[in-house]
């Protein structure tokens, strides 16, 4: 066997703290980066409670001549950075430079990276993208594409595009050679008329521009020099972003520093935080095209002028608070291999050589300017760590070396250190940083086995809690509320015309939730038209209400739009709910809630949507019967106001509502009183829509089980799954619960993951009915209140018997009784199976599986002349299809969906082998409902006949 080359480092991490001759500060000879990976040309900005930093991606070792693709990193803390994949999609593979910061401007975010050379423009509805070429088709071409370049009609060269919107609205373009000009109002070309040549102080060849202003005064940073000899000066200017402009005398902005290790501090970007300014710097220490950015203060002196930085390498730490959770501890770290150090000469000053060394150890320092390498040899690549002590790990974080090229790894766990077993990785490969697994296992030692990528990691960190991702529940859970009883959680949403009735749900750490029950069993206590034989509340029905415990009872009220309000009770969130009691009789009223005063004394909210939205609090005799309706109050009214939730904390009462502006959307807002009974004159708006965020706004806000507060919500605007169910944090701010990350205004914003508030659990939503118990999977439900006498579990054991009946309406699927639906989930693979047996269909009979909303698709079998034809239908009815006759009774049918919403259907005679039938269908948005997946029954003919269903098999990934 041939010998290997490469042998296994062991590093005891307290003891390398003990010797100065080995500490951190010596060794990490690049200090703390800003991102763990290598990047120039950073434009920095903070939007909505995110930091954005777009820049060029380096480290692909062959110079200039190749870029990374494009990578936005973003963080929350300014600590925490990671990235998903590419932000301009149709530029990977490109040469791709020096993007300018997110623009906000006519409703869109525009971008202007340099590409193969050459200055473009690029937008998007979101500063995350994906950014598109702005005009013309969105494809590069070479060397330009000629109708999205910034520059058009002549010389379009220039690299580095700074862009600056002044207070007026008029947007300037500053690039290289220190040219500068006015942009057309539309943000997509330069005001050829206008191009100057800022007449700077230092003469040599400039590029990265860096333009803002404070304060009044106008700010102008160009680089001159490069490598490591890379500087910044800068030009002032007090009338206009176009000059004149004056020098001033000491006009050094940053410089090498050979004395803090800064070796070419050259492209980046000036951000401020409120009054706090930061300069950001490429740092040229590596050589080349592997550089990496930092960031230090940028101070100014009483006349404005600039300070000159004192440039390191430390970084300015976390610039908000975010609790990520609990860091674990790391003992000791081992490697397969360490690759040798790297002797980096210099290019021009021989003051610059350093030596850049790979220890394991700098893959657990905090700091992102140090990396474990592995031998290139080495085949196993792995790198171990141990906890000293087995401890329950909730999750893993790493952040591989060169992570745009991707990874794949294998993440494996031990208590003893020789049996191991997976808890992590995956085998595709990966472009994100860092690679987050939900691990929720106890463990003394953990290991990674890097399989394809990069051999060397950035840095790796363990946390106590695992994090979660909204929505926490993808499907459409519409008008929730959420209530806590000791250790648990319980949350109720609006099901409209669904049987049986708003849906109860279960948890124990507010993000992995399933339905316990449902507290209306028989629909026509509200209405007949909710009964199969009247089918007629689509859209109405069941909204949303309130879900309340008090001494002990479970307590739901919630309104109806045609009916008005009604109240159930029960001892158990499970049931058995008490027969329904209709509390006010009247139409036009929603969003009901109802709550305690300090003295017992219970209290019922509502809205008359139909009388301008007026919202009244109304006295409630104590067993919750009846409304005082003559002794109302009326709270506020107007701008369609609705989710109203009354809830207590720290000696006041709040009414937290949403309400509607056309330009603004629906938001969030809290009222105050020291009495429940008001007066309600404090006031403030909690939270501010952002593009992409689907206006959460119904919902309650919660103390979890780590001690911090929550904001559980439905939100969503016409997607095909619905509304969907998000987990928010709350900071309570000056004593206002401020949900979301909290934006420069002070206002929450949408928070798409967080920090667990407890350990996951297993719950699972997939549906595995086979009928063999006589209560139904509480996922299923039926569309409107069943027709009892026309369903069975007894008549042939193991299935489940629907015998037809005619449609409502014949041709429409909409008005089919005993339908049994229930929500189609987003995820990335969607998969729902029915075997059935139509051995008992008679002539006319039609049975199969559907998608419906207000729209619908169905794929099934006919009887038609004894034989059972296959058959697709649509609403529209434009791409009927008949597909052929199958000769056994017994049929699987099949349908499926991407996280997009298209569907496709099969069926097999064996439950094996099945035959995709070419037709695909669009899951759609109707009737203020999400779409949902059917087995339907019906016989326009005679109402005879019927299917018996083995099996329903739903799996969700």
């Amino acid at each position: 066997m041939r010998k290997r080359n490469y042998f296994v480092i062991k590093i005891t991490v307290q003891a390398l703290l003990l010797l100065p001759t080995l500490s951190f500060a010596q060794k990490n000879v690049f200090g703390h980066a800003l991102v763990p990976d290598m990047i120039a040309d950073a434009s920095i900005e903070y939007i909505d409670g995110t930091f954005y930093c777009y820049a060029t991606t380096d480290g692909m070792g062959h110079h200039l001549s190749t870029s990374g693709n494009p990578t936005l990193w973003t963080s929350k803390d300014f600590v925490h950075w990671s990235f998903n994949g590419s932000y301009f999609p149709s530029a990977k593979g490109q040469l791709y430079w020096a993007p300018s910061k997110a623009i906000r401007a006519n409703g869109k975010f525009y971008i202007y990276p340099t590409v193969n050379g050459i200055m473009h423009v690029g937008v998007a509805d979101k500063p995350e993208g994906p950014f598109r070429l702005a005009q013309g088709k969105d494809e590069f071409l070479k060397p330009y594409s000629p109708d999205a370049t910034l520059l058009k009609n002549g010389k379009r060269e220039g690299i580095d595009a700074e862009i600056f919107i002044d207070d007026d609205g008029q947007p300037y373009v500053f690039w290289q050679h220190r040219q500068a000009a006015k942009m057309t109002r539309d943000m997509l070309s330069v005001d050829s008329t206008t191009i100057i040549t800022i007449p700077t102080k230092q003469k040599a060849y400039s590029e990265g521009p860096i333009f803002f202003k404070r304060k009044g005064i106008y700010y102008f940073l160009y680089t001159i020099g490069g490598d490591e000899n890379y500087k910044y000066y800068y030009m002032m200017s007090r009338v206009s972003p176009l000059g004149p402009f004056e020098a001033p005398e000491h006009d050094l902005v940053s410089a090498t520093s050979v004395e803090n290790g800064v070796f070419g501090p050259g492209h980046g970007c000036v951000f401020n935080d409120g009054e706090n300014y930061y300069f950001a710097f490429l740092e040229f220490g590596r050589g080349s095209t592997n550089r990496q950015t930092y960031v230090n203060r940028l101070e100014f002196n009483e006349d404005g002028t600039i300070r000159q930085v004192d440039v390191t390498l430390d970084g300015v730490g976390a610039l908000r608070n975010i609790d990520y959770g609990t860091r674990i501890p790391i003992s000791r770290i081992e490697a397969s291999s360490t690759a040798r150090p790297l002797k980096i000469a210099h290019n021009k000053d021989v003051r610059c050589e350093r030596t850049e060394t790979f220890e394991p150890v700098f893959a657990i320092d905090q700091a992102n300017g140090s990396r474990w390498m592995a031998s290139e040899s080495d085949h196993e690549c792995w790198l171990m760590v141990d906890l000293g002590t087995p401890q329950y790990v909730g999750r893993s974080e790493i952040a591989f070396v060169r992570p745009t090229e991707g990874h794949a790894y294998v993440l494996e766990g031990s208590l003893d250190g020789k049996s191991w077993r997976c808890c992590g990785g995956h085998t595709d490969l990966q472009i994100l940083s860092p690679h987050v697994d939900q691990v929720a296992q106890t463990f003394r030692y953990l290991r990674v086995r890097i399989t394809q990528g990069i051999k060397g990691v950035w840095e790796w960190q363990l946390y106590r809690e695992g994090t979660y991702k909204n929505p926490v529940l993808p499907a459409d859970f519409s008008d929730i509320d959420c209530i806590k009883v000791g250790k648990d959680y319980y949350a109720m949403s609006s099901t409209f015309q669904f049987s049986p009735g708003n849906v109860i749900l279960h948890s124990r750490n507010l993000t992995d939730w399933e339905i316990c029950g449902h507290a209306v069993n028989e629909l026509t206590q509200i209405t007949p038209e909710l009964n199969w034989d009247r089918m007629d509340r689509y859209a109405r029905g069941i909204w949303a209400g309130s879900l309340r415990y008090h001494n002990g009872r479970f307590y739901c009220v919630f309104g109806t739009p045609d009916e008005g309000y009604f109240i159930t009770t029960a001892r158990k969130a499970e049931g058995p709910w008490k027969p329904l009691r209709q509390l006010l009789k009247d139409d036009g009223w929603d969003d009901c809630t109802l709550d305690w005063d300090e003295n017992g004394k219970p209290w019922f909210l509502g809205t008359c949507f139909k009388d301008g939205y007026k919202t009244y609090l109304i006295p409630i005799n104590d067993d919750c019967t009846v409304l005082d309706m003559n002794g109302k109050k009326l709270i506020h009214e107007g701008y369609g106001r609705e989710a109203s939730k009354l809830i207590s904390h720290d000696g006041w009462h709040y009414l937290i509502f949403s309400e509607h502006h056309d330009k603004t959307g629906r938001y969030v807002v809290a009222k105050r009183s020291k009495s429940i009974i008001g007066p309600y004159h404090e006031e403030r708006r909690l939270t501010r829509n952002i593009s992409g965020d689907d206006e959460p706004n119904q919902g309650g806000i919660i103390e979890g089980p780590d001690g911090e507060w929550y904001f559980l919500t439905h939100h969503g605007h016409g997607q095909w799954y619905g509304r969907a169910v998000s987990l928010l944090p709350v900071k309570w701010v000056d004593g206002w619960p401020v949900p979301g990350t909290i934006a420069e205004d002070g206002m929450g914003v949408m928070t798409w993951e967080g920090k667990r508030p407890a350990e996951p659990l297993p719950v699972s939503h997939d549906i595995h009915e086979n009928f063999e118990k006589k209560k139904l999977d509480s996922q299923l439900e039926w569309n409107y209140q069943p027709r009892k006498d026309h369903i069975s579990q007894n008549t042939h054991e193991g299935y489940l018997r629907i015998n037809a009946s005619k449609q409502l309406k014949d041709g429409d699927l909409l008005k089919t009784p005993n339908m049994l639906s229930f929500r189609s989930w987003k995820a990335m693979v969607n998969t729902v199976t029915t075997y059935l047996d139509l051995s008992k269909m008679t002539e006319g009979t039609h049975a199969g599986i559907c998608h419906f909303s207000d729209d619908w698709s169905t794929f099934g079998i006919r009887m038609e002349n004894g034989e059972y034809v296959l058959e697709s239908r649509t609403k529209s009815g434009v791409s009927d299809k008949t597909l052929g006759v199958v000769t056994s009774p017994r049929v699987w049918l099949r349908t499926s969906w991407n996280e997009d919403g298209t569907s496709t259907y099969s069926y097999s005679l064996d439950g094996q082998h099945f035959v995709d039938i070419g037709i695909k269908y669009q899951l759609k948005w109707g009737n203020y409902r999400g779409d949902r997946s059917a087995i339907y029954c019906y016989n326009n003919l005679d109402a005879s006949g019927s299917i018996d269903i083995h099996s329903i098999e739903y799996i969700s990934r």
